[in-house]
């Protein structure tokens, strides 16, 4: 396929899935900035009085180290596959999930009070990449299907 008839979806082959990694530098960088997870994690009570932005910060800060790195563990990985796939899927999901999730947990679940990590962003990024595969990559059909499997096995 010449360079002209390559979608312009599509990154050169061994780009850098920089969108992933400022968006996983983010999250580190959250988690070294004292005072970070008070001023920024969703808090349903906080929310209600006004501090909208943590409906979109609360995905950044996370309770422990530990927390944060097993949401890098998926993100990282499941997001560098997917920006080298579908750039635009990517940046949608990272952009929109997180406003998605705090919409849903702030109308249906009135009893978190409390909400932080990227996780919830990092299962939509994972989904995302399994529903592009099944899409595009036919010969690999079972993988994504096991993938999605045990996706909705976890939330369940």
């Amino acid at each position: 396929m010449s360079s002209a008839a390559k979608p312009q979806n599509q990154p050169k082959p061994g780009a850098c899935p920089w969108f992933t990694l400022v968006t996983c530098a983010l999250a580190v960088g959250a988690w070294f900035w004292p005072g970070a997870f008070d001023a920024l994690a969703y808090n349903r009570a906080q929310i209600l009085h006004g501090e909208w932005w943590r409906l979109i910060t609360g995905h950044w800060v996370h309770f422990s180290a530990s927390h944060l790195f097993w949401d890098l563990a998926i993100l990282i990985p499941a997001g560098a596959l997917l920006e080298r796939r579908n750039r635009t899927a990517l940046r949608w999901t990272i952009l929109l999930s997180p406003l998605a999730i705090s919409f849903v947990l702030l109308a249906f679940d009135p009893a978190m009070a409390i909400y932080a990590g990227i996780s919830g962003v990092a299962a939509g990024v994972l989904v995302a990449l399994a529903v592009h595969g099944l899409r595009t990559e036919p010969a690999t059909r079972w993988v994504w299907l096991a993938v999605l499997t045990l996706f909705a096995l976890k939330v369940v």
